[in-house]
């Protein structure tokens, strides 16, 4: 830190009782980063206009019922207008500091009359009711601030007792711990790794010997039942709220207008169901790498696994086709082999069985699909 220039008084002599007066040079200091980010100003969002506009668009009224890649455009196209209109990106400038998880909108108002008072007082300093006013408010900010921290971190330990990882990430939260920062691996550098070991494996079992298969006679799966309005209903208002950036509408905006869209979103998966045939652009998916383990080597890319996100009418459509197919193999005893093992009687906790056919050229309609069919079954095991 450079030092501008320095005075002794009195001068002739540096004692214990000299006065020294020094001009630092100190710049300001930058503590938090502030980011241009681009977001939806859901504050002046209309619910009831943005729900008259949908009954009164093109989607509804005159719906392309033949081509499916027309109508899944139509319906992307038409809710991402609507929403572009009711709810715009407005450029905002975000602080990238972290914020503490306890303060809540009535922390953000007491700040903000703090904050009020303060200049109120800096254009009247010689106001002693001002002044007054400002410290008292601050003095209850204070107070505020000390309470929600202590309510907040008691009750969240206190939820976390039967569960210690959960615990000691809170704790990791509460101590402040220097957070890691995040290697630079391209996209190109991500895609290649992952390709490279999708290649080894398929290297290492080309010569593995095929899978034994033990054909039993069964019904076919020749046709889909059509899917209903209710059925979509129930499907949209049990999903998670979690959207991808490729859905036109946010989940939770969609679940308060599935009443209006329930209707257009059965015709989608009717479409498709019968003409199978999924659209290119439901094909797509956003490809983010996370870590494995909080533990593994930031710099080493076998830490990190890559997780797809999907939009949510292609899992909307195969969420159809897997409660189908697992009907037709509960209905045809195809999952025998489990009902054998594990009694219904004894089943309370749940499993997956991924089941999953590659459609090659000349095949069915049926087969077009790259299905996942879950089979969620309870179980129990007990405990002597």
């Amino acid at each position: 830190m450079p030092v501008l220039s320095t005075d002794v008084s009195p001068p002739g002599g540096l004692s214990d009782h000299s006065l020294i007066v020094c001009q630092l040079n100190i710049g300001a200091l930058n503590q938090h980063d502030t980011v241009i980010q681009y977001r939806r100003s859901w504050r002046s969002f209309d619910l009831d206009a943005f729900r008259a506009d949908v009954v009164s668009s093109e989607l509804i009224e005159l719906p392309p019922t033949d081509d499916v890649d027309e109508l899944f455009a139509v319906y992307h196209s038409t809710l991402s207008t609507l929403l572009d209109r009711h709810a715009p990106f407005r450029r905002r400038s975000i602080s990238a500091r972290r914020s503490e998880p306890w303060f809540d909108g009535e922390c953000r108002a007491a700040k903000r009359l703090t904050r009020k008072l303060e200049r109120a007082y800096r254009r009247r300093r010689d106001s002693a009711t001002a002044r007054t006013a400002w410290q008292h408010q601050f003095q209850e900010q204070r107070r505020l601030f000390r309470r929600k921290a202590e309510d907040y971190w008691r009750s969240t330990i206190a939820e976390c007792r039967y569960d210690s990882r959960k615990l000691w990430c809170k704790l990791g939260l509460l101590l402040h711990k220097s957070e890691q920062q995040r290697p630079i691996h391209t996209a190109a550098d991500l895609a290649s790794h992952f390709v490279a070991k999708v290649d080894q494996v398929r290297a290492r079992t080309a010569n593995a010997d095929p899978p034994t298969v033990v054909r039993r006679l069964s019904e076919k799966l020749s046709d889909f039942q059509p899917v209903t309005v209710e059925e979509i209903r129930k499907l949209v208002t049990k999903a998670p709220s979690k959207h991808c950036q490729l859905d036109p509408i946010p989940v939770w905006l969609l679940k308060q207008v599935v009443d209006q869209l329930a209707p257009v979103l059965t015709v989608m998966c009717n479409t498709s169901l019968t003409t199978g045939k999924l659209p290119s652009a439901e094909k797509h998916a956003l490809v983010t790498a996370r870590l494995k383990k909080p533990t593994l080597d930031l710099t080493d890319l076998n830490s990190y696994r890559p997780i797809s996100n999907l939009s949510f009418t292609s899992k909307l459509v195969e969420r159809c086709v897997a409660a189908r197919f697992v009907a037709h193999c509960e209905q045809n005893r195809l999952f025998l082999l489990i009902d054998a093992i594990i009694p219904r009687r004894r089943r309370s906790s749940l499993f997956t069985v991924t089941l999953s056919k590659r459609s090659t050229e000349g095949s069915s309609r049926r087969s077009s699909y790259w299905t996942s069919a879950r089979r969620l079954i309870p179980w129990t095991i007990p405990v002597s």
